[in-house]
């Protein structure tokens, strides 16, 4: 049940090397498949395909699946942060629209 210290750092890298490939690819992958797709439904499929993966605890599988997954993750966090400022500067705007003076 225990990971080695080894086989834990091989699946930290292959983790990392997943989201710096994402990284160099991911507005190329957000402009095709768009926001949606890759911030929601990828990472829900990143964690479907990771649960059963994990718990047959076959170490080569894991560490590819790892490295999907970091491919998969890399992305959620910054399209969720351009979401939430799309989403500020609407509210934003329509605020000052409302506050301006009428001419």
């Amino acid at each position: 049940m225990f990971v080695s210290t080894a086989y834990g750092r091989v699946i930290v890298f292959a983790f990392s090397l997943g989201e710096i490939a994402a990284r160099l690819r991911g507005e190329s992958l957000i402009q095709r498949l768009g926001e949606i797709c890759i911030g929601s439904n990828a990472m829900i499929l990143g964690g479907v395909v990771l649960l059963p993966v994990v718990l047959p605890q076959n170490p080569t599988l894991i560490v590819v699946v790892f490295l999907f997954f970091g491919f998969i993750s890399a992305n959620f966090y910054p399209i969720r942060c351009v979401m939430l400022l799309k989403l500020t500067f609407k509210r934003l705007g329509s605020t000052l629209q409302m506050s301006t003076p009428c001419q």
